[in-house]
């Protein structure tokens, strides 16, 4: 097996609520966008969004193959 390093997002909850809230989206939605399993123009935005107003914080976890 390998391990490969995947980027993620971590955000509060009482954030995520807030990102939910302003994108009118569902929870899956956000989870895919903040650990960047989807690659759009509405999952950009979340992304930036969480990153410059939200308190997120970039990092990365293993993951295995």
């Amino acid at each position: 097996m390998q391990v490969k390093m995947q980027k993620i997002i971590s955000v509060s909850i009482k954030n995520r609520e807030e990102l939910k809230k302003k994108y009118q989206c569902s929870q899956t939605t956000l989870y895919n966008a903040l650990a960047y399993k989807t690659m759009n123009r509405r999952a950009d935005a979340i992304r930036q969004d969480a990153l410059d107003n939200f308190e997120g914080v970039e990092s990365e976890k293993p993951v295995l193959n």
